[in-house]
């Protein structure tokens, strides 16, 4: 069992295998606000709380994964 955050599912073209790499990229201050566009699974933004990030974090997303990461946000996904 694993403490780490995961991204729900993996997906053709999902971030997974390369949140660490990209989130190694960017060099984000960690009291910084973060604001993932068309976020997806997350993966970037999961990545970034997995290393202690504190800032507020935004997903971002027009389609359906906009509304699961609103509920579970919410804290009313099921």
């Amino acid at each position: 069992m694993t403490d780490r955050l995961q991204p729900p599912c993996g997906y053709q073209g999902g971030k997974s295998r390369l949140a660490a790499a990209i989130v190694d990229h960017m060099q984000i201050d960690p009291d910084a606000p973060y604001t993932e566009l068309c976020c997806g699974t997350a993966a970037v933004a999961l990545e970034l709380l997995n290393r202690g990030h504190r800032g507020l974090v935004t997903l971002v997303d027009a389609g359906p994964w906009g509304m699961f990461w609103r509920e579970v946000g919410a804290g009313t996904f099921d």
